[in-house]
């Protein structure tokens, strides 16, 4: 996964929104049903995926993330100021 959408994930479990927070419990829902999950196959620590290697909290914040077996999509709704912040969190121009 990018670090631009690791950031928005990051910065959507901080900056809470009920709309993401929504999209995310819809995601990891389905997440959670998943063989690649670490935590259905009894894998210790942080909950990630072991296919894209990502935090689930941070990816499932993130909403222009998608799921790499595509179990769910991104979805447009980070606006030009949120992604102004996270490109000076990142260091990123483009």
């Amino acid at each position: 996964m990018e670090w631009k959408k690791i950031a928005e994930g990051v910065y959507n479990t901080i900056v809470v929104k009920q709309e993401v927070e929504k999209i995310a419990e819809e995601r990891i829902a389905i997440c959670r049903k998943c063989s690649f999950d670490s935590k259905v196959v009894g894998r210790k620590g942080y909950e990630r995926c072991l296919k894209c290697k990502c935090n689930l909290n941070w990816k499932t914040h993130s909403l222009s993330a998608s799921c790499p077996i595509d179990k769910w999509q991104a979805v447009e709704g980070i606006s030009h100021d949120e992604s102004n912040k996270i490109d000076e969190i990142t260091g990123n121009d483009d």
